[in-house]
């Protein structure tokens, strides 16, 4: 039994395991409850990292996707300086120097300064290595963060200087290449810049991420791509086409542009002189301003595209009256305005197909008042920004109506005592040629994120009606005249109906006049059966020398432009057009009148008479299927007439083929026929074929040869021999009927089933330039008697000094100026 001395001992032994116990659990309860909180936020702290990551620029892409521009995350150093002891900070900067290839005092200037700063930027991976191992090195003498090695996003543009003045260009910021300067890099900045994210990861016991980044945190970063409505293809060519007739004509600079009618999209736009994308440093404002944009000019007698819709739109004017251009001048309140060559009296439609600028003014003095051409002018579009996707726009001049002398109208009838810009042209006769409907013209189709989702989709959007849809037709008419019988010729195409309109006008200096120098111009559309595309060029100060009219210098460029474009956008042929290659096509197929000994078949260069009918009469057999290869379907249709047979359908274009029923076989009234029409090599091919059935079919006394007369000369048909063909006995028509039909030829238009091909302007130009030069060596360089264009004398002598007549762009003066004799 224990003394009760040892009791107290015992009880404290055991109270103290308790106590003890006690506390722990108190100080547990006090840091897993009490200090939950703070603990796991400093651990938190121990155990991870923060990492900024910088934002990645969004791509922009043209209508089909391929890249215009594109950003590249690469190294660049920073230093902080706070973090160097300056006792190391010489040795340092030394070894650091030596890694980045850097001059010595450069980096040590920046490692001793107050603030951090970039030390290089975009290294490469090697640079990058050397950098580390000279960070290993110094580890216990400076901190490793002293240095901070980030990615920043580097611009790219992959097609060099194509659409430059449309994209734009950045600057750096402090994540790279991300802050957006001109052009869509500009106008879409908020779009494209993405933004930097600081994204927490877990760290080691040397502050080394183990984790990778999440993926949706970093797709936070990215910006978003933009597409454009450019085409490359069609920019490729405006810019190719623009340049060679800058450089050809020897003048100063250039712009083209070409828009969807029915759409408002801006297919192609390039200034010239134009600039490299990647190589920045050392371009001039001149050659990165977009002309299009920024230049108010006075356009000429492109206006009375405008002048002439105006006064169809108030019912002043029609078609086929008489207007009495006179010539070569004519007084208007003690003005002389003159034009380029007499004109007469001539319709209204010719005056404006001759660009008379007397024939203009008359018009528009004696039947529009100033108020009613104002407003129409207004809603057309000039004296206002058409709100084009772009930074820079100019608003252009249009005086308000109080502004007006008593000589404005006059001016502004033919181009002058107005500014406008390039888009406003377009869009002005694109609304018209859309049935008076202004589209709002627009370079951006859509937005996508970096999963190449579309997040915002730009649709065509029209504005206002400006015009009505008689006036549209009207126009289109008076349009399609310049072309086929004025100063337009040479915007012709072969395979399209063009309309437009030329303008040459004298350029303003700085004191209110007029240089010696020209703006060469031609807005037109096409095709006029159904337009889709609108096109303006317009070359400033072209050399006197060469050429200086609107229809000689501006009017082939929107040739190369416009033909490129209607073909990659698949565009079929006009009808019109499809009917005049028939009607005008040497080669047909005329067969001698029935029965009669040796009579042929023979396919003949013929002319025709004024109807387009063949001046030989064709005569089929009695009872029996008439051999159709080489007609035009009027020829078909006249041809199956007195047989009374059906056409079930015609198909493709060209001349005929194949036929079913086939050529001699029995048909009766009310018998139906499939006619396919093809190119003139399967036209070739089928008569082979018809020669070659012929022949097995047999026969000795009445044949029917086929074979080519040239000018008056006879030959068989190439790649065939003399054949004979029954013509009266039935025995003979039945055999022929049984023998093996020949297989007909696909009618497949080849060049629309394929994807558009981008070297078709790169061709095309050079076919228009082989042609050029052919003319200029048979004695070209005689001016077009419809164009008052000037003839090239011998070697283009080199251009003279322009910096004292360089025009300007500024507001039209208002005190009254002399009009000048260029209408076209």
């Amino acid at each position: 039994m224990l003394r009760k001395t040892y009791r107290p001992r015992l009880l404290l032994l055991y109270l103290v395991p308790f106590v003890l116990m006690g506390a722990l659990v108190a100080r547990l309860y006090y840091i897993q409850v009490v200090r939950f909180e703070h603990y796991t936020k400093l651990a938190a702290d121990q155990q991870h990292t923060y990492i900024s990551v910088n934002p990645s620029r969004g791509k922009i892409l043209e209508a089909n996707g391929r890249e215009l521009a594109s950003s590249t995350m690469l190294q660049s150093v920073y230093v902080f300086p706070r973090q160097i002891k300056d006792e190391f900070a010489r040795n340092y900067a030394t070894s650091v120097s030596q890694a980045l290839h850097l001059d010595f005092d450069t980096v040590y200037k920046k490692i001793t300064a107050e603030r951090s700063s970039p030390l290089l930027k975009m290294v490469n991976e090697s640079t990058v290595q050397s950098l580390q191992d000279v960070i290993s090195y110094f580890r216990k003498k400076v901190d490793p963060n002293a240095l901070s090695i980030v990615y920043e996003g580097k611009r790219f543009y992959p097609a060099g200087s194509l659409a430059s003045h449309i994209i734009g260009y950045t600057e750096a910021d402090d994540t790279g290449d991300n802050l957006g300067r001109e052009g869509i890099e500009r106008q879409y900045d908020s779009e494209l810049r993405g933004r930097v994210e600081k994204l927490r990861v877990k760290r080691s016991a040397s502050a080394k991420p183990l984790e990778p980044i999440d993926s949706d945190a970093l797709a936070a970063t990215y910006g978003n791509s933009v597409v454009l409505t450019i085409n490359e293809t069609i920019q490729r060519t405006a810019e190719s086409a623009l340049a060679r007739t800058v450089e050809e004509n020897r003048a100063d600079s250039g712009i083209a542009i070409i828009m969807g009618v029915k759409t408002g999209e801006v297919l192609a736009m390039t200034s010239y002189p134009t600039y490299d994308l990647n190589s920045i440093v050392g371009t001039t404002f001149t050659q990165r301003r977009n002309r299009i944009l920024t230049d108010a000019v006075e356009p000429g007698s492109v206006m009375k595209i405008f002048t002439y819709a105006s006064l169809f739109e108030h019912n002043k004017l029609t078609a086929n009256e008489t207007v009495d251009c006179g010539g070569p001048s004519w007084n208007y309140n003690g003005r002389t305005i003159t034009d380029a060559h007499s004109v007469g009296s001539v319709s209204a439609r010719m005056a404006f197909a001759k660009s008379s600028n007397i024939g203009a003014v008359k018009l528009a003095v004696t039947r529009l008042t100033k108020e009613q051409h104002y407003d129409q002018l207004r809603a057309f579009g000039f004296g206002r920004k058409t709100g084009i996707d772009l930074p820079g726009e100019s608003p252009g001049v249009l005086h308000r109506l109080d502004k007006w002398s008593g000589q404005s109208l006059p001016s502004v009838a033919f181009g002058y005592e107005l500014q406008v810009n390039a888009v406003q042209i377009c869009a002005g006769a694109a609304a018209i040629a859309n049935n008076g409907v202004y589209m709002q013209p627009h370079v951006v189709k859509e937005i996508r994120n970096y999963r190449g989702e579309t997040v915002k989709k730009i649709e065509p959007h029209a504005l206002r009606s400006v015009c009505s849809a008689a006036t549209s037709r009207k126009m289109l008419d008076f349009m399609e005249a310049v072309v086929v019988e004025g100063t337009g010729k040479k915007a012709a195409l072969d395979d399209y109906e063009v309309g437009g309109k030329t303008g040459t006008a004298r350029t303003l200096d700085e004191g209110g006049g007029y240089h010696e120098s020209y703006i060469a111009s031609f807005c037109g559309v096409a095709p006029l059966s159904d337009p889709e595309v609108c096109c303006y060029v317009y070359v400033h100060n072209p050399d006197k020398s060469v050429h200086y009219y609107g229809g000689d210098v501006a009017a082939p460029a929107f040739k190369a432009i416009t033909e490129v474009a209607l073909k990659t956008l698949k565009i079929p042929p006009s009808p019109k057009k499809i009917l005049e290659k028939e009607k005008n096509q040497n080669l047909m197929l005329v067969k001698a009148a029935k029965g009669g000994k040796g009579g042929t078949a023979v396919a003949k260069e013929e002319t025709r008479d004024g109807g387009g009918a063949p001046k030989e009469e064709y005569t089929p057999l009695a009872g029996t299927m008439p051999v159709l290869t080489g007609l035009t379907m009027t020829e078909v249709s006249q041809a199956l007439e007195p047989l009374h047979i059906k056409v079930g359908s015609f198909v493709g274009t060209g001349r005929v083929v194949d036929q079913i029923p086939r050529p001699y076989e029995t048909v009766e009234a009310g018998d139906s026929a499939v006619i396919t029409f093809g190119t003139d090599d399967q036209l070739f091919r089928a008569i082979q074929g018809l020669n070659a059935a012929a022949g097995r079919a047999g026969g000795t006394s009445n044949t029917a040869l086929l074979k080519l007369e040239r000018s008056g000369h006879e030959a068989p048909l190439p790649g065939t021999s003399p054949t004979i063909v029954p013509t009266t006995a039935t025995s003979r028509l039945a055999r022929m009927n049984s023998q093996p039909r020949p297989t007909p030829l696909p009618d497949l238009d080849e060049n629309a089933k394929r994807q558009p091909d981008r070297s078709v302007g790169k061709s095309l130009w050079g076919d228009y330039e082989k042609e050029k030069q052919r003319e200029k060596q048979d004695g070209g360089g005689q001016p077009d008697p419809t164009s008052g264009g000037k003839a090239s004398s011998g070697p283009k002598a080199s251009k003279s000094t322009k910096d004292s007549n360089k025009s300007r762009t500024m507001a039209a003066p208002t005190t009254e100026v002399p009009m000048y004799n260029l209408g076209q």
